[in-house]
């Protein structure tokens, strides 16, 4: 699949519509579509940590580093309010300044 700024998505396994009524077809090709953008934003959260942030965003789909940063942003964000409370925010804020 691609967006209209040629950004590609994978389908995650091959359709065939062969002997299939269109509406069948159809109904397989949205189904695939769905599996495959949520099996890209899985693969962009689980990869976040490994490479440089800017390999990270050139590897992925624009739409899964927005949602996949913000997964990560929010986890970050809660685990400096519970281990240090407001103190771990101003840490956190440094940090992103850096």
């Amino acid at each position: 699949m691609y967006s209209e700024e040629r950004e590609k998505v994978e389908f995650i396994n091959l359709l065939d519509p062969n002997n299939k009524n269109v509406e069948d077809w159809m109904g397989e090709l949205e189904d695939m579509m769905k599996q495959s953008v949520r099996y890209a934003l899985l693969k962009s959260v689980q990869t976040y940590p490994n490479p440089s942030r800017t390999d990270w965003v050139r590897s992925n789909p624009g739409q899964t580093v927005l949602n996949g940063s913000q997964v990560h942003w929010t986890a970050e964000v809660e685990s400096a309010i519970k281990d240090k409370g407001g103190q771990g925010l101003n840490d956190y804020v440094s940090k992103l300044n850096d």
